[in-house]
């Protein structure tokens, strides 16, 4: 069974379950930031993706809110996200290997 985050917006913030929840928990501590329901969901499949192979499809998402009570993530979503995350990550690579305008 893969992990799996909860968000709740309204109150507590997160929830890991599954194999691995433990350094799951721990990721969604460090790096929780309060931001919008999308922003906060992006946030929670970096977390998810550290400790996740196979990129989104060991992945699921459930977000509860007070306006929409409990809404499972698809996979075209999750995927979508998880696109989103590896191209920020690829920016930020390239921008590390491009050559300093110091020097």
């Amino acid at each position: 069974m893969s992990p799996v985050t909860h968000i709740d917006i309204s109150a507590w913030k997160d929830k890991a379950t599954g194999r691995n929840f433990n350094s799951l928990r721990e990721l969604l501590e460090k790096n929780y930031m309060e931001t919008s329901g999308h922003e906060t969901v992006g946030s929670e499949c970096k977390s998810l993706k550290e400790v996740v192979e196979s990129g989104g499809k060991n992945i699921e998402i459930s977000v509860i809110t007070k306006e929409h009570d409990l809404r499972h993530l698809d996979e075209a979503e999750i995927g979508s996200i998880v696109a989103e995350i590896q191209a920020e990550k690829a920016a930020v690579e390239a921008a590390k290997e491009a050559p300093s305008e110091d020097t």
